[in-house]
């Protein structure tokens, strides 16, 4: 009968050592992490800013041209219909 119970006990050793373990590496990993995370994150914003910006300067030719026509139109429009 107690042997039965020797493989259940050496199983919950193993995992009961496995989540000790798993503890103290995610706290080493967390005590690394930080300074690593807020360059990262610096990074990712900076490359957001450069990126927004190349996106404002393609589309700004457009978007002129466009208010230029819709002003345009909008004049000969009035022009047009007596207004």
């Amino acid at each position: 009968m107690i042997l039965l119970g020797l493989p259940a006990l050496a199983l919950g050793g193993l995992a009961l050592l496995f989540v000790i373990l798993a503890t103290i590496v995610i706290t080493q990993a967390l005590h690394l992490l930080p300074p690593y995370t807020s360059s990262a994150q610096q990074a990712v914003l900076k490359l957001e800013q450069q990126i927004r910006a190349g996106a404002d300067v393609s589309v700004k030719p457009i978007i002129t041209i466009k208010s230029y026509l819709a002003l345009v139109e909008s004049l000969f429009g009035r022009v047009n219909r007596g207004g």
